[in-house]
């Protein structure tokens, strides 16, 4: 799923929990990580401090990678 940011993501993740996903974890490199859950809410991290570093464009843009899990 291709993202220009992160209010591509939230709205990316929200629709996998409208899918049936209980949670949607999305690691986002440097950026650090979301976590959508069912009910709509959004809880970021901040990458870890020794990630922090000053971002470099690449050909392709950036890579986003999104994992959820099926509702029990």
């Amino acid at each position: 799923m291709k993202t220009a940011g992160r209010p591509d993501v939230i709205v990316a993740a929200k629709t996998l929990t409208a899918r049936g996903a209980k949670n949607v974890l999305v690691t986002m490199g440097e950026d650090g990580a979301l976590l959508v859950r069912a009910d709509g809410s959004v809880h970021p991290r901040p990458p870890p401090r020794a990630a922090r570093t000053p971002r470099r464009p690449t050909r392709n843009g950036s890579s986003v990678s999104v994992s959820a899990a099926p509702r029990s």
